[in-house]
């Protein structure tokens, strides 16, 4: 309606004829252009939250990498404690054979020690292959979840970018009807103002 407005303004110059057909095709411009909210308007919008997705990915990908950082830290920390364990048991084991010097006279204490230590080491071994299967796990499933999200943002972003392809045909065809119509009522007027030479005459002096 405003465009139609400003075109008969614009016509008004050169007589009726001018004015109406600068406000005929004033409305041929329709409104303005639909403003959309984009897919990168979107995108840009779930940068943080893209970010975190991305963080947590990464972060999943480490726990399923037995040489990854934080998984060296905790193979460290299980060989700490089997260590100390180990420790202690060869004090223990000391201490035995001080307090009675016959009782190791056939070795059998120093075989006991052994074993025991050996049973600490498989104990630390079997307590990391544990943690490390829980952990791959976990990582698994945060990447999975992550992935998840990931996958549910660009569909968002897919379907913003359809709508508005939608948006814009509705546009588009509105503009082409709006133009029909207004064809129409020009020629319209013309056949009863006397006759399409002085109205197109009116028109084309306007353009």
């Amino acid at each position: 309606m405003k465009a139609a407005i400003g075109g008969a303004g614009s016509g008004a110059a050169l007589g009726p004829w001018g004015a109406l057909a600068g406000g005929i095709v004033g409305g041929f411009m329709g409104g303005d252009e639909p403003e959309l909210y984009t897919q990168g308007d979107y995108m840009n919008d779930m940068g943080p939250y893209r970010a975190m997705m991305e963080q947590q990915m990464a972060q999943g990908k480490a726990m399923q990498d037995p040489r990854s950082a934080i998984n060296r830290q905790m193979q460290q920390g299980i060989q700490e404690q089997t260590m100390d364990q180990m420790g202690v048991a060869n004090i223990m084991s000391s201490r035995q054979n001080a307090s009675n010097p016959f009782i190791n006279s056939s070795g059998i204490q120093n075989q006991q020690a052994q074993n025991s230590m050996l049973d600490y080491a498989n104990q630390g071994l079997g307590q990391y292959n544990q943690a490390m299967q829980g952990r791959f796990t976990q990582g698994m499933n945060q990447m999975n979840q992550a992935q998840s999200e990931m996958g549910t943002m660009y569909q968002t972003g897919a379907e913003i970018n359809m709508g508005n392809v939608a948006t814009m045909n509705e546009y588009e065809q509105g503009q082409n009807q709006m133009m029909m119509s207004g064809m129409g009522d020009m020629f319209g007027a013309a056949k009863g103002a006397g006759g399409i030479g002085n109205y197109t005459k009116g028109m084309f002096d306007f353009l």
